[in-house]
């Protein structure tokens, strides 16, 4: 063989696509991706290889995988597609997964995971389920944590290496599992990714550069090789040493990058130019070899033979020719162990495509668009696929239900960001017909369905403005009715209930005048949950029956679902409640039943709440357990989180604070909801203003006022208001508690939630009565605003619920009105005590009875003013609500007007007056409770009295006590005393 001068053009040394035997000029960097496995071994690690096109990344990786003798199912590689419009969501794990799937089987993967296997199913669709369910954010938390815990279970007691390749074209859906994996890699995995670095978008280079400050990870760049290096290589591929001059020639070309060094000794031009040399080999190549060879340019990613003879035309053995011909130029390689093929290097399809002819491209791109309909149907990401090529060769119309069809499969895994560029791209393939009619759906319900995947997103300022343009462009008055619906659902969820409260009545108000005869049922189904919101349950209940009827004749399950919860809580909130828990158990059922993990959260909530609102303590906590082991067994964890969050609200109301305390560490350690994260900020601002830590409650607050904005459902927002309220009287701010608690009471005012509106409204009455004392003038007129605000909640008729809340509440605001007028208050008081204590709410109860003993001290009746403060003191004690002690401890001492003068021993000693009382019991002989019950104390203050007392007269036992008490002319108590 004849080297040729330096500038000549060379020989053909080598067959295309031939390349050296060994990695050359890469030792040190293998050496660093040899440390991060070892320390991906003990605690899962991650390391990173950026660099231009052709540098070497790939070949560094099977030089890794070689080296640590990698089988297929623990070296799991997957590339990204270099489409990235209408990209399948999660295409590299999809690819990554595929070879393990064939070695291990779908029974290994439901084994392994259990009813998290089918979370994988966005990923791995033949662990699909078969039902379709609601889009959640919480569905990517859930496919993120099978992820995880599949890549555990392979690396038990093994190394096992993800590697993502070409992240420079990673969509959002995989990037963020892949950030999810590097937060928290599984012990055991070594996560590797490669991209170009000057390709990189900003949020994969950032959450590269995060990546890499943790201590273990490695970065590695790779630079073009040096003249020795090429030297090497050049020798390796020819099979022997190449002269200094031919070298740098070459080197002096390719720059140093290895895969041009290839292309330059395989083609016949002797140029580092891509297209020149494609162009020479393409010319020995034969037509189908061509046709073939475009055909994968044209798709970019690997395509099967099936595909590849059905779009070309062409029987198996002029196929097998063709892609022989291909491969024997350098130009495809098999993809793994499938029959796939695709391009040896993305460069190589870059030059391909610019070699298409243009008046071929459209019939390629439709040929391809029909095979991969016929072949690769109900594939992850078939859809999206097959419409980029019709819209290629400018064929909208069969593009559309393509497209449609690629958001929903996106948006059920969570994967909103390409939902909404293929429902984007559908609205822009209706807009580009020449016959809009033609269309298997009209515009406004693409606007529509976008808005929705953008509302999905927490984009709430383009999914409000989409709705707003999909009624305006809808010409269809149903179709315009349900667009409004859906906007109004989230409006509400949103907080945003003034601009939802006039669409809802305008649905209550035609579906009670022609819902029978509403051609939609998904329209029926939004009038019904319309007229429950609006509170008018008689309408709503046969309307709810119809749409029921009409949904298991149509098979509509989903709907089925729906109908049966709003009946539920149509009945539910007539005061019907046994039949309403039927009616939400059963839709919850049979949402849980179609799949609808959505729904079914919102069923099974409902069913809770409506049997804890009716005071029917002990089934709430049977169906919070049910739903909650529900929720396990199928994998629902926004379920799980739910029922725990209203656990935790029971378990707090109930007085087993211990137990909510644990619930509410647990729920924070492990919550992904916002409404169980808020939940729990809540209920420890609670615990901690009624045990009197106001550090503690104003750090929760600060959180919950945060995290509520996420959530936005009225219910927290006012629970919420409500123990701002309360932080700001402690605080002595009544002005702020004043403004902050009428504005949060006018904006709830027609909303069902009873129980949280009329606490809030009695709390408010109560900063008016302060404030009265206080001496502001408007106070009085604030109290009667309140008096008439809930003069109008009752002109509207809503819903009984809280019963015993709400009637507890009006008696506490009737009372307060009483005081700030001078009027007495006894009986009100102790009226809302009874009440409260009927309602198995101690904290509740301890704080009501302590009011009502400070009416009856006021009121001069001692004797019913001491067993009020005795039994404020037992439930305080038992819950430790300093604030109710203390205050019962004041009223004590306030209405002593007996009181001793401290007594001086002949010790030194000094008897207080609070001590010269405990004396005088013990010598009673009281036990230490009944000493606690006569002071209106706690039962461990007192026993701390009787230490004291004992101790400062030097007595051991109580008789000698007695016997000094005598001494001293201290008379024994006859009988317990009056309120000290």
């Amino acid at each position: 063989m004849v080297w040729a001068s330096a500038e000549a053009t060379p020989l053909r040394l080598v067959r295309p696509g031939r390349t050296s035997s060994i990695l050359v000029g890469r030792e040190r960097e293998l050496s660093r991706l040899r440390k991060a496995a070892a320390v991906a071994a003990a605690s899962g690690n991650a390391a990173f290889i950026l660099g231009e096109p052709g540098i070497g990344k790939s070949r560094l990786l099977g030089e890794l995988r070689g080296l640590a003798g990698f089988d297929e199912d623990r070296f799991l590689i997957g590339g990204c597609p270099p489409v990235v419009a209408l990209a399948t969501p999660y295409a590299p794990f999809t690819a990554a997964f595929r070879p393990l799937l064939r070695q291990r089987g779908k029974a290994w993967f439901q084994r392994v995971l259990g009813p998290q296997a089918r979370r994988l199913a966005p990923i791995v669709p033949v662990l699909s389920d078969a039902v379709p369910t609601a889009p959640t954010e919480e569905s990517r938390a859930q496919l993120f944590e099978a992820v995880h815990a599949l890549l555990a279970a392979i690396a038990s007691g093994v190394l096992v290496a993800l590697a993502i390749e070409d992240l420079h074209w990673a969509t959002e859906s995989s990037l963020a599992l892949l950030a999810s994996l590097l937060a928290d890699p599984p012990e055991g995995v070594l996560i590797l990714g490669t991209g170009r670095e000057e390709a990189l978008l900003a949020t994969t280079a950032a959450l590269i550069g995060e990546a890499s400050r943790t201590a273990g990870r490695e970065v590695i760049r790779l630079e073009p090789l040096g003249p020795e290096e090429v030297a090497t290589q050049i020798s390796h591929i020819a099979g022997r040493p190449a002269p200094a001059e031919f070298v740098r020639s070459i080197h002096r070309r390719t720059g140093g990058n290895p895969l041009l060094v290839e292309e330059v000794l395989a083609g016949g031009n002797g140029d580092a130019d891509f297209a020149a040399n494609l162009a020479l080999r393409l010319a020995d190549l034969g037509e189908d070899a061509r046709v073939v060879g475009w055909l994968v340019a044209l798709d970019g990613e690997p395509l099967s033979t099936t595909i590849l003879a059905d779009a070309a035309g062409l029987n198996e053995p002029r196929l097998r020719s063709a892609i022989t011909g291909c491969r024997a130029a350098g130009l495809l390689v098999a993809d793994g162990r499938t029959a796939t093929y695709r391009y040896r290097h993305g460069l190589l399809r870059d030059a391909m495509l610019e070699a298409i002819p243009p008046l071929e491209q459209p019939r390629l791109h439709a040929a391809l668009a029909e095979a991969l309909r016929h072949a690769d149907r109900g594939n992850v990401g078939a859809p999206g696929r097959a419409a980029r090529h019709w819209l290629a060769a400018g064929r909208p119309l069969e593009a559309l239900p393509l497209l449609l069809e690629a958001a929903r499969e996106a948006s059920r895994a969570a994967a909103f960001s390409e939902a909404i560029t293929a429902q984007e791209s559908a609205l822009h393939a209706w807009r580009s017909l020449a016959e809009p009619a033609s269309a298997p759906v009209s515009e406004a319900r693409i606007i529509g369905d976008l808005a929705t995947l953008q509302a999905l997103s927490g984009d709430v300022e383009a999914a409000n403005a989409g709705y707003l343009e999909a009624v305006g462009r809808s010409v269809d008055e149903e179709e315009r009715l349900l667009l409004a619906a859906e906007r109004a659902q989230w409006l509400w969820s949103w907080g945003l209930e003034v601009e939802a409260r006039p669409i809802r009545r305008e649905l209550s108000d035609i579906g009670a005048r022609r819902g029978r005869r509403v051609r939609s049922l998904d329209l029926l189904a939004a009038m019904v949950r319309a007229m429950v919101g609006e509170s008018r349950f008689a309408e709503a209940e046969p309307l709810a029956r119809h749409a029921i009827t009409r949904a298991a004749r149509e098979g509509r399950a989903d709907v089925e679902a729906v109908g049966h919860a709003a009946l539920g809580l149509a009945l539910g909130l007539s005061d019907r409640p046994l039949e309403g828990a039927r009616e939400l158990r059963l839709g919850a059922e049979m949402a849980a039943a179609a799949g609808e993990h959505l729904q079914l959260v919102h069923a099974a909530g409902n069913h809770v709440a409506l049997l804890a609102d009716h005071e029917r303590w002990d089934e709430a906590l049977e169906a919070i357990e049910h739903w909650r082991r529900l929720g396990k067994a199928r994998g629902v964890r926004l379920l799980v989180e739910v029922m725990d969050a209203a656990l935790l609200v029971e378990l707090a109301s109930r007085g087993r604070w211990v137990e909510a305390e644990r619930k509410a560490s647990d729920l924070e350690a492990g919550a992904t909801s916002g409404v169980a994260r808020l939940t729990v900020l809540i209920t420890r601002a609670r615990l901690a203003i009624l045990r009197g830590r106001l550090d503690a409650a104003n750090e929760a607050l600060a959180v919950a006022e945060v995290a509520v904005q996420d959530v936005q459902q009225p219910h927290f927002v006012g629970e919420l208001v409500y123990w701002r309220v309360r932080r700001a009287m402690v605080a002595g701010d009544l002005d702020a508690a004043s403004t902050l608690a009428s504005e949060q009471l006018e904006a709830m005012l027609h909303n069902i939630e009873a129980g949280v509106w009329y606490e809030l409204a009695a709390l408010a009455m109560r900063v008016e009565r302060q404030r009265a004392e206080a001496g502001p003038s408007e106070a009085r007129v604030r109290a009667a605003w309140l008096v008439h605000a809930e003069r109008r909640r009752r002109a509207w008729r809503p819903p009984t619920l809280n019963a015993g809340v709400v009637r507890a509440c009006r008696l506490d605001i009737r009372a307060e009105l009483h005081e700030i007028q001078g009027r007495p208050s006894a009986e009100l008081r102790v009226a809302s005590a009874e009440v409260r204590d009927s309602l198995a709410d101690p904290a509740a109860a301890s704080e009501a009875w302590l009011r009502a003993a400070q009416a009856l001290v006021a009121a001069g009746e001692r004797g019913r003013a001491r067993k009020a403060a005795t039994r404020a003191v037992k439930l305080a004690d038992a819950l430790g609500l300093r604030p109710v002690l203390v205050a019962a401890s004041n009223l004590a001492e306030g209405s002593d007007r007996r009181r001793r003068s401290a007594v001086t021993l002949d010790s030194g000693a000094t008897l207080t007056n609070r001590e010269l009382e405990v004396l005088r019991l013990i010598a009673g002989g009281r036990t230490n409770r009944e000493i606690a019950a006569a002071l209106v104390i706690g039962e461990k203050t007192a026993a701390t009295h009787v230490s004291n007392v004992l101790s400062k007269l030097g007595a051991t036992r109580r008789t000698e006590a007695a016997v000094a008490a005598l001494r001293l002319g201290i008379a024994p108590a006859e009988g317990v005393s009056e309120v000290r």
